[in-house]
């Protein structure tokens, strides 16, 4: 009777245990299963570029250009007008950029070829418009999260035109310029399928201006001339491009 005793005493407790054991296993299957779903549905696959591969891409760019017209007279002019200066700050322009480049493991490098954009301005019947066709060369270093840094090196034509009714016939009235350009860049790409990817990225450049003379007056014999200085250009720019890996 004893025996008989401890016996079912015995069953009781493992029936017990078990019973007990079953809601701790279900919930940890069901928080295992959570994660998994979790991870299968909602999981950023941030771009990471394939060592040695090479890409091209586009991008869409809105900018925002600072720089000053110096308008100066020929220095022997008789009655000589007194020097001009125009700022213009934080002009609001849009542009482009076609790029091809290769990766090196973590390092990404590319030639970028674009056109800041184009900027009109009308004051007293006088026309100034501004364009900037540019080329670079960029290096950046791409990390695990997707974030990126960079910086370039490269060369711009800024375009200017000057005009008025009242201008000399044959007056130069567009100047295509030289300038060296610099940039640095910070970003952050995501991968939209195995080849392609997501890029937002801003970048501070600076161009060194151009010098555009022009002759104003309506007497053709006139030889003294006008000129519109620009030192520097500065670029803020955001754009939103595609990469093509392959």
């Amino acid at each position: 009777m004893k025996n008989l005793v401890l016996g079912v005493a015995f069953a009781m407790l493992a029936v017990s245990g078990a019973y007990a054991a079953s809601p701790y296993a279900t919930r940890t299957n069901a928080y295992s299963n959570l994660a998994q779903n979790y991870n299968r549905n909602y999981n950023i696959s941030v771009a990471k570029p394939t060592n040695d591969s090479w890409y091209i891409g586009l991008r869409a760019d809105f900018n925002l250009l600072n720089w000053t017209n110096k308008y100066v007279a020929q220095s022997d002019m008789p009655k000589r007008p007194d020097d001009v200066a125009n700022e213009f700050s934080f002009e609001p322009v849009f542009g482009g950029s076609f790029l091809v480049g290769k990766n090196f493991d973590s390092w990404r490098l590319d030639i970028e070829a674009g056109y800041i954009g184009y900027f009109e301005d009308r004051d007293n019947q006088t026309e100034f418009t501004l364009q900037i066709p540019y080329a670079m060369l960029n290096a950046y270093y791409d990390f695990d999260i997707g974030f990126y840094l960079g910086a370039g090196v490269g060369a711009a034509m800024p375009i200017t035109t000057i005009d008025a009714p009242d201008f000399a016939d044959g007056s130069d009235r567009k100047n295509y310029g030289f300038a060296p350009m610099i940039g640095v860049m910070l970003g952050w790409s995501w991968n939209l399928d195995d080849n392609v990817a997501l890029d937002l990225r801003y970048r501070l450049a600076g161009l060194m201006g151009s010098s555009h003379k022009f002759y104003p007056w309506a007497d053709t014999n006139t030889k003294y001339y006008m000129e519109n200085k620009i030192d520097f250009i500065l670029d803020n720019s955001i754009s939103l491009g595609l990469r093509y890996e392959f």
